[in-house]
């Protein structure tokens, strides 16, 4: 798969060399999304051309990405610190929260998209 630039995971069940694996063989991959993937537990994401990362994962998920730009995430933790080049942040905010606190801490954070169910905010 040496030409690929977007790959959407859903469902999957899968170990993390197994993952790893498979973006390093993508050289052009730029956007990974990984939704309710399984089994999942610390990955390392170090391809040079994975930009955008979407991630929705229901328990504690260990990424490691120092290319990443571009992070979604359904809920924000201080995973912040460990994206230090990140220039976008996206955060869907589900419509039974009733609090999102956002901390930048990344002087390269240029924007923030906050999404809800019919709002949108832009920071």
């Amino acid at each position: 798969m040496k030409s690929l630039q977007k790959l959407c995971l859903r469902h999957v069940r899968s170990d993390d060399s197994t993952i790893e694996n498979l973006v390093s063989g993508c050289p052009l991959l730029e956007k990974l999304s990984l939704i309710r993937c399984y089994c999942l537990q610390k990955l390392n994401l170090a391809s040079p051309n994975l930009k955008y990362l979407k991630v929705f994962h229901e328990t504690d998920l260990d990424i490691s990405g120092p290319n990443i730009k571009i992070l979604g995430l359904p809920s924000v933790s201080n995973l912040l610190r460990r994206y230090p080049f990140l220039e976008m942040l996206e955060i869907q905010v589900h419509p039974g929260h009733t609090e999102l606190m956002i901390c930048f801490i990344s002087k390269h954070i240029q924007g923030a998209y906050v999404m809800r169910e019919g709002f949108q905010l832009s920071l």
